[in-house]
């Protein structure tokens, strides 16, 4: 969402057309799930991936369309018959939804400003962001195809806004899961109160991960730069302050210099926080990780030799600190087990082990899963 974002904050300010392009359902096998999106600008850009280069060329074809007429889009792909798609062949074997969204500062400065205000709130959220757009109106002088509103306040006031007045629902309370479509009945009050549907779909944005490395040493460099490729926002903490420079880690987003245990207070530990502890330096590998036992993190990591990390715990024991029996929470040596050996290669295994705790998998090839890899499709309501 980063990312979509700074696109979209892009298009505001230099008042370009743009769409948002949406994945609501999903069939068979896909490269993305509900949810995932993309932003075309009208000048042939694209950010974001929604089938992993299969039809992103066909889609910016609509696009124009949509950018041209001022007509949102819901369009569908069947990858599962190798001519359906212009011949090409693409055979992915799976079937696509897709609600294809008109970004426009100059023309509908209103609904556009909306979906900025409403994505950044998702982005500055430390709990997972519902938020619920309109997919198709019946009465788009009063509510348009496109609008967006805040989750909570849907469910709290029972009233939306739309492109002049508010709006209430005929709508029981319900639960929601990750992304789903289901219609609503909107009422306008007053001398004219007329009732009309709207259909909507809700998706969840979850917070940004954050991850939280102890140590500036040069085996920290390739695990900055996959982490910020994985577009989290990466924390970088030392001891020495001469390791924390832009040189060496150009990519970084907060430096923590700690000189001392109040140090520690500089950082939050708000929302999806991975720690790694890397800093070759005993004593204040075992500050670190008695901070960090208190924390609720994500993921809690310590890279070295078992035999160390269990030295570490054995002298936080002796003053006083307690482990639970089961120590499964705090991974140590970090990483999956696939032979890593070069900086490289470590961090790519350290995150793999990351994502495979964040997402609770178990972290063995695909080719022996069962069933979707991606779990359960969206729900759809009526």
């Amino acid at each position: 969402m980063q990312e979509l974002l700074k696109e979209l904050e892009h298009c505001w300010l230099q008042k370009e057309k743009a769409v948002i392009a949406t994945i609501l359902d999903t069939e068979g096998s896909t490269y993305r799930k509900p949810g995932a999106k993309s932003i075309f600008n009208e000048n042939g850009n694209i950010v974001g991936v929604l089938s992993g280069g299969c039809v992103e060329g066909d889609i910016f074809e609509y696009c124009k369309t949509v950018i041209r007429t001022g007509k949102p889009q819901i369009i569908h792909y069947d990858l599962r018959d190798e001519d359906a798609l212009l011949g090409l062949g693409v055979g992915c074997d799976g079937g696509l939804t897709i609600f294809l969204q008109l970004f426009d500062p100059v023309s509908n400065p209103y609904l556009s400003y909306g979906i900025l205000r409403t994505y950044r709130k998702s982005l500055t959220s430390p709990d997972p962001y519902k938020l619920i757009t309109v997919a198709k109106s019946e009465d788009e002088e009063k509510i348009s195809v496109g609008t967006v509103w805040d989750y909570d306040d849907f469910i709290k006031t029972g009233s939306i806004k739309g492109n002049d007045q508010k709006f209430y629902l005929e709508t029981n309370t319900f639960n929601i899961e990750d992304y789903f479509s289901f219609k609503i009945k909107a009422i306008s009050k007053g001398a004219q109160s007329q009732q009309f549907t709207i259909e909507c779909f809700v998706e969840t944005i979850h917070p940004i991960p954050k991850m939280v490395i102890f140590g500036a040493g040069l085996d920290a460099v390739p695990l900055t730069k996959l982490a910020k490729n994985l577009n989290w926002h990466v924390s970088l903490v030392d001891h020495r302050p001469d390791n924390l420079t832009l040189e060496k880690f150009s990519n970084i987003d907060q430096f923590i210099h700690i000189s001392s245990q109040r140090d520690m207070e500089k950082l939050e530990f708000e929302g999806d926080v991975s720690v790694v502890i890397m800093s070759h330096h005993f004593e204040k590998d075992l500050l670190y990780l008695e901070k960090m036992l208190s924390k609720n993190l994500t993921y809690l990591g310590v890279l070295g030799a078992r035999k160390r990390t269990k030295r570490l715990i054995e002298s936080l024991e002796r003053h006083g600190t307690t482990f639970p029996r089961d120590k499964s929470h705090l991974h140590f040596p970090v990483g999956l087990d696939v032979g890593a050996e070069t900086p490289e290669e470590i961090a790519l295994s350290i995150l793999a082990e990351i994502l495979k705790v964040k997402n609770g998998r178990n972290g063995s090839s695909l080719h022996v899963k069962e069933g979707s890899i991606h779990g359960q499709k969206m729900k759809v309501l009526s």
